[in-house]
């Protein structure tokens, strides 16, 4: 690409008597014209071909709660900040016990001790798994027989 311009004769400005004002003429600009549009379309269609990768994957749609478990989903995820808040704080001592610990009490539910880190409450067919590992941590599944937290189930994370 090139730029070349024309200069015709400076002549002496009115406003500024010791400046000069050039006049410049522009130069043909239809090849600057053709890379602007160029540029311009390949843009386009590459933020085109981005947009339809991006969606036309097979989407995952992740696993939902019932709505009538939803507030139990919250009291538990409370339970479990102020679980991590208190054993941050070094507030549990163990070991544990289930009547010592924040956990909700959700009426037709029942609350099952698995050991000092594994608790589970089971309500209406589905199983709300309350351990620690490195934190207190929340997972639900669909279950009608009582498991404990490491059960061979399909595992959902609460807070997602």
């Amino acid at each position: 690409m090139s730029f070349s311009t024309q200069v015709m004769n400076p002549q002496p400005s009115l406003t500024m008597p010791s400046s000069n004002i050039e006049v410049v003429i522009p130069d043909d600009g239809r090849q600057e014209t053709r890379y602007f549009a160029f540029i311009s379309i390949a843009v386009v269609v590459v933020a085109g071909m981005l947009l339809w990768l991006n969606h036309s994957g097979a989407q995952t749609k992740l696993s939902e709660l019932p709505n009538q478990l939803s507030n139990s989903a919250t009291q538990i995820s409370n339970a479990i900040a102020e679980l991590n808040m208190l054993d941050e704080a070094g507030l549990l001592t163990y070991p544990l016990s289930a009547e010592l610990l924040p956990l909700p009490v959700i009426p037709g539910a029942s609350l099952h001790e698995f050991s000092q880190t594994c608790y589970v409450i089971e309500q209406a067919g589905y199983l709300f798994a309350i351990e620690k590992e490195t934190a207190w941590q929340a997972h639900w599944a669909k279950s009608d027989l009582i498991a404990d937290c490491h059960a061979n189930l399909n595992w959902h994370e609460l807070n997602h």
